[in-house]
């Protein structure tokens, strides 16, 4: 695919997207945002000969990501409205915000070095499990049994802060 070809097929499907999209959201900068995606997809893929057919292509992309990133806003949403009630309901409890990242960061240092390691590249430097597992040179299935061991060690040595850090590192 040339770029005259791939504009053509930007001109031509865009518009139709974006209508499409608007019976999933009302917010236009996520459908632009979702259009954007799908078509740099499509562009990483113009190599590969697996897209038979363009337009059902792109309206599958389009309504996968679009979920996606709707369930992805609810999740932040319900966890944020969560976060604020029970702070409201433990008003006595004033948060930190020094002393908590001292005791995250004291907490993730004594993590096993294989486990800080994976626990920092996925959390805290947002690379993905896969990413993860080539870097390290251990399964997928390994990443995640580090992951979800790490979460556990790191929410028993948050004490009362417990609940705040599953917030921020389900957030992340």
């Amino acid at each position: 695919m040339d770029k005259n070809q791939f504009k053509y097929y930007y001109d031509e499907y865009a518009p139709e997207i974006a209508h499409f999209l608007g019976l999933y959201t009302r917010d236009s900068a996520l459908i632009e945002d979702v259009i954007q995606h799908v078509f740099v997809m499509l562009w990483s893929k113009q190599d590969n000969q697996s897209i038979q057919k363009i337009k059902p292509y792109l309206y599958s992309c389009a309504r996968n990501t679009v979920i996606n990133e709707l369930r992805k806003q609810k999740t932040m949403t319900d966890l944020t409205d969560l976060a604020q009630f029970e702070l409201q309901e433990d008003e006595d409890v004033c948060v930190d915000n020094d002393y908590f990242f001292e005791l995250l960061y004291t907490a993730i240092d004594i993590l096993p070095l294989k486990m800080r390691s994976t626990f920092k590249a996925v959390k805290l430097d947002h690379m993905s499990y896969a990413e993860v597992s080539a870097m390290e040179g251990i399964s997928v299935r390994t990443v995640e049994n580090q992951i979800a061991e790490s979460m556990k060690k790191l929410k028993a040595s948050m004490g009362h802060y417990d609940s705040l850090f599953l917030i921020i590192f389900t957030l992340i």
